[in-house]
Parts: C-alpha cells; sequence; structure tokens
C-alpha cells in the first residue's frame, strides 16, 4: 500500500509540475501550484526513488519485481527532469 500511495504522490508532482512549466495553468491557481513543486523539486528527484527502494526492500517479493520497480523508477525520474525542462530552457 505504502508502495502505491508513493508512486501516486510520484506521479501527481511530475504531472503538476510539467503542467506548471508549460504555462497551462491560470495565473491564480499557477501561483499556488508553483508554492508547492518548487520547494520540493529535489526530494522529488531524490527523495521519491530512494522512498519506493526502502518500501519495496520491506516486501518480499522475487527479485524480477525489485527490478521492475526499478525501471519505473527510473522513468518517473526521466520524467520528472522532462517536466521541469521548459523551466530552464
Amino acid at each position: 500500500m505504502r508502495l502505491r500511495l508513493l508512486i501516486a504522490a510520484q506521479l501527481a508532482w511530475v504531472s503538476l509540475a510539467g503542467v506548471l512549466c508549460r504555462g497551462l495553468l491560470p495565473k491564480a491557481i499557477a501561483e499556488w501550484v508553483e508554492g508547492i513543486v518548487a520547494p520540493t523539486y529535489l526530494f522529488a528527484l531524490f527523495g521519491f526513488p530512494v522512498l519506493v527502494i526502502l518500501a519495496v526492500r520491506r516486501e518480499h517479493w522475487p527479485e524480477w519485481r525489485f527490478w521492475l520497480v526499478g525501471l519505473i523508477q527510473t522513468a518517473l525520474t526521466f520524467a520528472t527532469l522532462l517536466a521541469v525542462m521548459p523551466a530552464f530552457q
């Protein structure tokens, strides 16, 4: 359950960051979302993958599931970098 919650939170953060950086939100909502996304960027980039890996280690799963979750985390970390790329260009 914790693993699903972490991955869902990470997906929500990546979605908010992508929408915010592309300017698709109205100004009133954009300021509110920026107040959430900007201070949590480093946590999203490093904290989510570490917490997910720690949650997976507590489960007694076969090794292929561990690697599958690692692959999903790699994709989500890359998506995080792509989501905020327009802000840096």
